[in-house]
């Protein structure tokens, strides 16, 4: 009867249905209950019947073994409420984490009119764990829905921050929450990106930028029953959106601020979200542009069938294709020693008038490089190389390694990867191209170099 209740309380815990079998659970306990109570009531009486323990082997190893299948079923039991608590999805997690992390507060100012989103941040300030600076997501903004009176219907839409104690934590609001008019707070350790915790993504403007005599004046000139307001932190404006400077004295937009960055507010009519009615920033509000990651300086400017390799931090290379026709491409060798910020042409015609599809360049040194293009296709590639720091390249060739396919032999290996450094010299794998299927598509072809890559010797046929 135990290992049964043990079975239904993990099965409640994982998949819910509480009422259904509450009235199981109910049962079983009250009988092992008061089984319980039976056996001590009489334990005394047996004793006394008795007079000693009794020695009959099996009900002495019942003795043993009865307490220990209990204590084994109460550890399982206890495991999988354990595992159930902290695995997602289950409905004790649920329970645990609404208890836990989720709180529910009135919002007592809903007028963005009068008190613009003091409600919000006063519903915000009761999470006592609340971080000082709050951020948002530009690929999530968040997002406030007022009617034409400019009470609040609606908020939805996450913000996070950073705790010195407890790391990187999200808030998840509702408003209304799902059962109630109350606001919904969720709290979350998992999935907080810190890259958006930057000043371009701070919370703190959206409260300055809703309290404004002229998100009123806009919302009750038009004659739309709700409006839909974005906030999701600094981006660029441009003057074809319409927009309103807060600062201003007109309240006019002006044709200066394209390419500004600026924290700004977008108001959209009831559901329409592709073209905002107006966009409200605040020039007196200074924001600069968020720097580029280093990935993303170095691959700024790559276009399609480009290819780059950067030799270090600062160092790089990048065959950009200066003409095109039919699927044929004609390349520039370019080079930059900022880490991307600025490039120059170190080559004008790498491949001596070849045309094709860039298959990639590594420089090895400051001084050899190799450089290499698909062509015809994709059924033949041609590998170059230099030793003067790319001023100059030459083809390199290498022997043809057939391989037998159905009754012929084919060459079959013919898209080179670039050579890498070993303890015999250089090494360099050829692939069998696109469309290749010989071994699965897996077989690959292995050249040896000991000349730095001027001539190169078949060593053998590997996996990728």
């Amino acid at each position: 009867m135990w290992a049964v209740l043990c079975w239904l309380l993990v099965n409640i815990a994982n998949s819910g249905n509480l009422r259904t079998k509450l009235p199981y659970v109910l049962g079983l306990a009250v009988i092992l209950l008061g089984w319980f109570v039976w056996c001590f009531a009489h334990y005394s009486a047996w004793k006394k019947q008795t007079g000693h323990a009794d020695t009959t082997n099996w009900r002495r190893n019942w003795n043993w073994a009865g307490p220990s299948l209990f204590v084994l079923l109460s550890l399982i039991l206890g495991l999988e409420l354990s595992q159930s608590a902290t695995k997602i999805g289950t409905h004790l997690n649920y329970r645990v984490n609404r208890i836990v992390n989720v709180r529910g507060v009135e919002l007592k100012q809903k007028n963005v009119f009068q008190t613009g989103l003091d409600g919000l941040t006063a519903s915000l300030r009761k999470q006592t764990d609340v971080p000082v600076k709050l951020y948002v997501s530009p690929d999530a903004p968040l997002k406030v829905t007022i009617n034409r009176s400019g009470q609040i219907q609606a908020i939805t839409g996450y913000v996070f921050g950073h705790r010195k104690k407890g790391g990187n934590v999200s808030y998840l609001i509702n408003y209304p929450a799902a059962h109630g008019e109350k606001m919904t707070i969720e709290r979350s350790r998992t999935g907080v990106s810190a890259k958006n915790m930057r000043r371009q993504n701070l919370l703190a403007p959206f409260f300055k930028l809703m309290r404004t005599e002229q998100l009123a004046q806009t919302v009750t000139a038009q004659n739309y029953r709700s409006y839909d307001i974005f906030y999701g932190g600094a981006s660029e404006l441009n003057t074809e959106q319409s927009l309103v400077d807060l600062n201003a004295a007109d309240s006019d937009s002006s044709s200066s601020v394209s390419g500004n960055w600026q924290y700004n507010v977008a108001v959209y009519a009831e559901g329409q979200t592709d073209v905002p009615l107006v966009r409200f920033y605040d020039s007196a509000l200074k924001v600069s542009p968020p720097q580029k990651s280093a990935t993303e300086q170095r691959t700024a400017g790559l276009g399609q069938n480009e290819v780059q390799f950067f030799r270090n931090a600062h160092d790089g290379y990048r065959l950009k294709s200066v003409n095109a026709a039919l699927g044929t491409y004609y390349y520039e060798l370019r080079t930059t020693n900022n880490g991307g910020k600025n490039w120059q042409i170190l080559n004008d015609d790498p491949f001596h008038g070849e045309g094709g599809v860039a298959l990639a360049v590594k420089f090895l040194s400051p001084s050899l490089g190799f450089i290499g293009i698909m062509q015809n296709a994709g059924t033949s590639s041609k590998l170059y190389r230099t030793s003067d720091g790319g001023h100059t390249f030459k083809q390199v060739t290498y022997p043809v390694h057939k391989v037998k396919v159905g009754q012929e032999e084919t060459a079959i290996f013919i898209a080179p990867e670039m050579p890498v450094k070993t303890k015999n010299g250089l090494q360099m794998k050829v692939g069998q191209g696109e469309q290749g299927d010989y071994q699965g598509g897996r077989a690959q072809a292995v050249y040896r170099s000991t000349d730095q890559g001027e001539t190169w010797q078949f060593v053998k046929i590997s996996e990728k």
